[in-house]
């Protein structure tokens, strides 16, 4: 029954943390008179973080000695949904905010002669 109530919890966390960023972003876009798209990168950053959170819930919950009754169901639900909001924005943070971040920055090989030498130049057009 831990299993299960750690599962859910995950689950829970991971969907709300996606899909609540995205009513909030969608309500103030339409209150601007903008339409705005799912950006699908969110939910590959939701079923990696969902995967990675029911990975490590089955290795920890069967491990831990926490009895199972519905005080301590409820701690372990409670627990694993601030697990999965965590994760998920742990995820969302380093495959979408870094990468955006990267894309930025960007390696240009420039070459001098017949040496190729690497540099690190801003991606902007000035």
């Amino acid at each position: 029954m831990k299993m299960i109530m750690a599962f859910t919890g995950i689950f829970v966390a991971v969907f709300t943390r996606t899909f609540l960023a995205y009513t909030y972003k969608l309500f103030n876009t339409r209150a601007s008179g903008e339409n705005l798209r799912f950006n699908f990168k969110f939910l590959v950053s939701s079923m990696f973080a969902f995967a990675y959170g029911t990975a490590s819930a089955m290795v920890i919950v069967p491990i831990t000695a926490i009895p199972e009754d519905p005080l301590n169901l409820l701690f372990t639900l409670f627990t694993s949904f601030l697990y999965g909001w965590g994760i998920n924005d742990a995820f969302n943070k380093i495959f979408i905010d870094w990468t955006k971040h990267w894309k930025r920055v960007r390696i240009v090989f420039v070459k001098r002669g017949s040496k190729a030498s690497r540099t690190l130049q801003p991606n902007c057009k000035t």
